[in-house]
């Protein structure tokens, strides 16, 4: 009987992405990314499992057993040291997986990205995409891609900080559950990475964020035609690039400059001769317009960051033709009722969106910030050292969806199975809702009850779970 190293709802999630990967590349992934060696009884001998498992069996060991039951640093040997198979398989055919393999991280994009909506969103709902980049930081020249990046942690309004690293650019799916009252959960689904201009042998494939995230968001759109997106991102991203390029069933969520021109809509035609105006009269600017004592201010109250709070706000259409050229904008001041000089100015594309679903939507932005360090704190993502272009692009977005993952499995099943647990601290007594760290707990939890508290083992058997088990604690990272 096998002892499965982790839940078994999580391996059914696993196998939706079996068509992803031919044999040998599968059968690789499997062994270089499962944290123990699964054993079988087959004329009362144990073996490992890769003697006779099918492609069928072998796709439930997927990336997220070695990655999330590793206890040391997550790099390609230290996850095949975790499986058991380090001193049976030369090292350099895992290597070879991910820099030759033969399988598109894209398509497990899509097949994650259709899992959460059809799970999460129903029909007829807006699906809220969030997007941004952020910097793994590196150390070494040869590595394919990387270069000198701003670290968006270090850096402040008065000085840029630069690292070097790689620069990746993610898109992720936002959602809202009951169990995070006012806080928005972002799965990251997609994701490219960002090359200086230098490291192409042709300048001109060379392509800025925005033109990659960009790139990505048509594709989504391209996946589901007849739903609505909603895109959020930073002010970085508020460009004519993006603005100009968005796919007909995507609107865009972000913040304007303080100094941004704005002007009035286009004017009707007057039947006079000549080029007809593009833009009406030159309004005031954001910096302008929020110290404006003739500007009516209406408080709103969100619930935003899990808290909910009063803002005034105040709203108009208008053009940002630098930005967006003909398309009409809904502006929005926001501002907090005791402090004046704390403001912000947003835009959305589309001008029938509320006032409160355009300050909603931008602050539920921020949770794409809280997956990168997530996914870098505690899955260790920045960890993995390949070299090589493919291994490079494929790495990161692999610790991405496997983070998406796991939120997937807890809220769908672990929530309410006996492995969730709140950890809470002396210093955070009042913690009531799980933190990522508290649902990956929960995974390996359900992983080690059904590796090592079986009914079924022997003394023998239990002697070695237990040897295994105090190995991988006394060498946790």
């Amino acid at each position: 009987m096998e002892n499965l190293p982790l839940d078994p709802v999580f391996y059914n999630l696993l196998e939706k992405f079996a068509g992803c990967f031919t044999v040998p590349s599968f059968q690789n992934f499997v062994i270089s990314t499962c944290s123990y060696v699964i054993r079988y009884k087959n004329n009362g001998i144990h073996k490992g499992f890769m003697a006779t498992y099918t492609r069928k069996h072998m796709f439930r060991y997927l990336v997220a057993c070695g990655w999330i039951q590793c206890a040391n640093r997550r790099t390609i040997t230290g996850m095949i040291e975790a499986a058991g198979v380090a001193d049976k398989i030369h090292h350099e055919r895992f290597h070879r997986l991910f820099s030759r393999g033969r399988f598109e991280v894209d398509e497990l994009s899509k097949i994650l990205f259709l899992m959460i909506v059809e799970r999460f969103i129903p029909e007829g709902e807006v699906i809220k995409l969030g997007g941004d980049d952020t910097l793994a930081k590196k150390t070494g020249r040869k590595i394919f891609g990387a270069g000198y990046f701003r670290d968006g942690v270090l850096s402040t309004k008065a000085k840029t900080v630069t690292r070097w690293g790689l620069n990746f650019v993610v898109l992720s799916i936002v959602l809202r559950f009951a169990i995070w009252p006012g806080r928005d959960l972002s799965f990251p689904f997609m994701v490219r990475l960002h090359r200086k201009k230098s490291s192409y042998k042709n300048p001109k494939d060379h392509k800025t964020t925005p033109q990659l995230l960009t790139e990505m968001v048509a594709i989504v759109a391209s996946w589901l035609p007849e739903r609505k997106f909603e895109l959020s991102v930073d002010g970085g991203y508020a460009n004519e690039v993006v603005a100009q390029s968005l796919p007909k069933n995507v609107s865009m969520v972000s913040r304007t400059r303080s100094d941004a021109t704005i002007y009035d809509l286009k004017p009707a035609p007057t039947g006079k001769q000549g080029r007809p105006s593009k833009k009406g009269n030159k309004q005031p600017k954001p910096r302008e317009k929020v110290v404006d004592p003739t500007v009516e201010w209406t408080p709103i109250k969100v619930c935003l960051y899990g808290e909910e709070m009063v803002l005034e706000v105040a709203s108009w259409v208008g053009l940002w033709y630098k930005v967006a050229k003909s398309i009409p904008l809904r502006f929005v001041l926001v501002r907090k009722p005791d402090d004046h000089s704390d403001w912000i100015c947003l835009f959305s594309t589309d001008v029938t969106m509320s006032v409160a679903s355009i300050v909603l939507a931008f602050g539920g932005r921020w949770s794409i910030e809280t997956a990168f360090y997530e996914t870098k704190q505690y899955l260790g993502i920045e960890q993995p050292q390949s070299r090589k272009q493919q291994a490079v692009e494929r790495l990161f977005p692999m610790g991405m969806l496997l983070l998406s993952l796991v939120k997937f499995w807890f809220i769908t099943y672990g929530i309410n199975s006996q492995f969730a647990k709140i950890h809470r601290g002396p210093w955070n007594l009042k913690k009531v809702e799980p933190a990522f760290s508290d649902m990956l707990a929960a995974l390996r939890r359900a992983g080690w009850a059904n590796r090592f508290f079986v009914n079924s083992a022997s003394k023998a058997e239990l002697q070695i779970m237990v040897e295994l088990l105090s190995d991988r604690l006394a060498r946790a990272a």
